[in-house]
């Protein structure tokens, strides 16, 4: 009865649960980037739409996303409090690879193991240049090629080899996926496989390839198309994190 009327008393007061949200550790220098970042391309608009978007993920086959509540304020949404540290779980891990553009779903890669250079090349090597003439025109070369900074994106070996195959790369902010529309890919992918419960790896596998290509177009252009918005955003929460959804 008592807890009752407290949850009533915080609801009136404007206090409601929200899941909290994942804060990814950022150095200061890689805040004051974010600011610079947002306002420098603030105003575009037609130019998300002509970048591949690219990341890495891990799944997990138990210990799936668990929802950490946390009662606040509606304006309270960027405040330290609101996050947790992200947990890795056990039972074995798929790793993949994928890339988008507003107008295509690319190919999704199987990887093992931690990413370094040549292993990264691995993996992009054949799936890239494809997507690339499939998605876009012979005479279309201005297309850019997002990675998000990882060690194996920042190699020599990788730098090496984009520049030999003539693939734009466009210089993307450290530790900043909320800026990465393909991250809202993921997300739905790991909700997904929350409600089917693999309960092995090869099971697990089988049913990511399955979701990713059930992404509509709808879902991989609504996500290029919400760039602006996130740029918005990141200006308001003055280069702070913010809710990448």
């Amino acid at each position: 009865m008592f807890g009752s009327a407290v949850r009533r008393r915080l609801l009136d007061m404007g206090y409601k649960s929200y899941t909290a949200k994942r804060k990814p550790l950022r150095t200061f220098d890689q805040i004051k980037q974010r600011l610079k970042f947002a306002v420098e391309y603030k105003h575009w608009l037609n130019e998300w739409k002509k970048m591949i978007w690219s990341d890495e993920a891990h799944f997990e086959v138990l210990n799936r996303k668990t929802r950490t509540l946390v009662r606040r304020l509606i304006s309270e949404s960027n405040e330290p409090f609101n996050f947790v540290p992200r947990v890795q779980g056990g039972g074995g891990v798929v790793s993949v690879w994928g890339c988008m553009s507003a107008s295509a779903r690319g190919p999704l890669v199987v990887y093992n193991g931690r990413l370094d250079g040549p292993a990264y090349i691995k993996v992009i090597e054949e799936a890239l240049p494809l997507f690339i003439e499939n998605t876009f025109d012979a005479s279309c070369d201005d297309y850019v090629y997002m990675h998000d900074n990882a060690c194996c994106h920042r190699s020599k070996y990788t730098a090496d080899w984009l520049k030999n195959h003539n693939i734009n790369v466009f210089k993307w902010l450290s530790n900043s996926p909320d800026l990465n529309c393909i991250e809202n890919i993921w997300d739905y992918i790991d909700k997904e496989l929350r409600k089917l419960k693999p309960t092995n790896v090869s099971q697990l596998q089988q049913m990511i390839h399955q979701l990713w290509c059930g992404i509509t177009p709808i879902q991989y252009q609504g996500r290029v198309n919400s760039m602006p918005r996130r740029i918005h955003q990141c200006i308001l929460a003055r280069r702070k994190t913010f809710n990448k959804y």
